[in-house]
This record gives C-alpha cells, structure tokens and sequence, in this order.
C-alpha cells in the first residue's frame, strides 16, 4: 500500500505528528502565496520563483493527504468543493513557469520514476472520482443520462491516466495491489468485460499485458526517498519559523 491509501485508512488514528506537519506546512504556504498576492506583479513574480521548486514539491507530497481525508469522510467533489486557492495558484505559477518536457527529460524520469512522488497533485481526486464513475455504473438506480455521464468520464479518465503513464509523471506506488487506483481497475476491468466493452483503449492493453505491482524493494527505495524529502521541507520550515519568531521578538532599548 502506497503514501496516499496509508495516510486514507489510518483514518482518525492517524499520526499525530504527520497531522501537525500538514497543519504547519499547509500554513507556511498559504502564508507564502498571500505574500505574492500582496506583492506588485513583477516583484511578486520574481519572489515566487526563489521558492517555486519547494512549493511545488509541498504541494504534490501534502495534498494528496487531504485529498484523502477529504475521501475517507465519505465526501465527493474535492477539486470544486474543498480544493484551497493556495493550491490552485502554486500550480497555476508552476505551469506558467515549466516548458513542456523534451524526450531527453521524459527518458531522464523513466531513469528516476521509482522515487518521484506522482506529478499532478490532483491525480487521486481523479481516481476517486473514477471510483465513484464505476460504482454508479453498477447501480441499479443509475438512469440513463447518469450512465452516460459516467461512462464519459470514465474513458476521459482512462486517457489522463495513459497520459501520465506516457510521461513518467505517476509513481509506481498507484499499481500496488491494495491501492485506490487499482481499486478503480478492479471495477472498471469487470464492468468492461460484463459489457464486452474495450473500445481499443491503451489503457486496458497496458493494465492487462503488465504484471501489476512493483518489487516490496523499489517501494522500500522510493519511501526512503521520500523520507528524505519529508525531511528536508520540514527542517526547512522550521528554519523558516525560526526566523519568523526573531522578527517578532520586542527589540531591547539600545545600549
């Protein structure tokens, strides 16, 4: 089980130190992006570039954590009712700074796929949602529009999915067993089979030809990687909340 599904089934035993790094991170970052805000556009432009990297990897390693909380309350419709501006504007500044990648990057990340955290930040919100998609399907009360819908989304996800695959943008840990990605495969493979329903997809030609599930040795690879990732964006904010804390300490009368 992979970094998203761990954190979605602790549920309300999670731990509470990896709550308080999410608290105090998702603070920090707003903090961070208000301060662009504020800024006159060039000076603001110029400001977030010094720290756009660590943004971007704060915002694809913690919000996936609230993705899945918001999930596992039984909720829906994270992206259009629960996503943070925060979140939406690190992105917006990421895309607008990043060039599409060139083959020789895109052969680089085949290189590094089994240590990267999944590149969009929004990518099990989408599985959730392509969860929800199959189990409406299955329903006995799905009408017709409904099933229409849902079939939409469905094949629109299966593309995003290949798409990313293609670019070395997701992480291995979506293919293991018990993850919610495979979940998703799991009923929808059964739902396309029942309908005899395959319509060429590269998707479904790549799921069923692979052996799913990485070697337990690249998962204990990539979490060490990430620990060290975890690490490093925490020493930096409590670096950073140093500094705050200095600034704001009352200045004694001079001598």
């Amino acid at each position: 089980m992979g970094y998203y599904d761990c954190f979605k089934n602790q549920g309300s035993k999670r731990d509470i130190h990896v709550e308080q790094f999410r608290v105090n991170l998702t603070k920090y970052w707003k903090d961070m992006v208000a301060q662009v805000q504020r800024k006159p556009q060039k000076e603001g432009a110029t400001f977030r570039t010094r720290w756009l990297y660590a943004g971007t990897v704060y915002r694809r390693m913690v919000e996936p954590l609230d993705i899945a909380a918001f999930y596992g309350e039984g909720k829906t419709d994270y992206i259009n009712k629960k996503r943070s501006l925060h979140y939406q504007l690190l992105q917006q500044w990421y895309e607008e700074d990043v060039k599409p990648p060139s083959r020789d990057k895109l052969d680089s990340k085949k290189q590094k796929v089994s240590g990267i955290l999944t590149e969009d930040s929004l990518f099990w919100a989408y599985v959730e949602e392509a969860i929800l998609s199959c189990e409406l399907l299955k329903s006995q009360n799905c009408t017709l529009e409904q099933g229409k819908s849902s079939w939409d989304n469905l094949v629109k996800f299966e593309e995003y999915v290949m798409e990313q695959i293609n670019n070395y943008a997701a992480s291995p840990e979506i293919f293991s067993r018990e993850s919610s990605f495979m979940k998703w495969w799991g009923l929808y493979e059964g739902y396309i089979d029942t309908c005899s329903n395959s319509h060429g997809s590269p998707l479904i030609n790549f799921m069923k030809d692979r052996s799913v599930g990485p070697h337990p040795s690249s998962f204990m690879k990539r979490w060490k990687e990430l620990e060290e990732v975890i690490d490093t964006c925490y020493r930096s904010f409590m670096k950073y909340g140093e500094v705050q804390l200095r600034w704001a300490e009352p200045q004694g009368p001079p001598g």
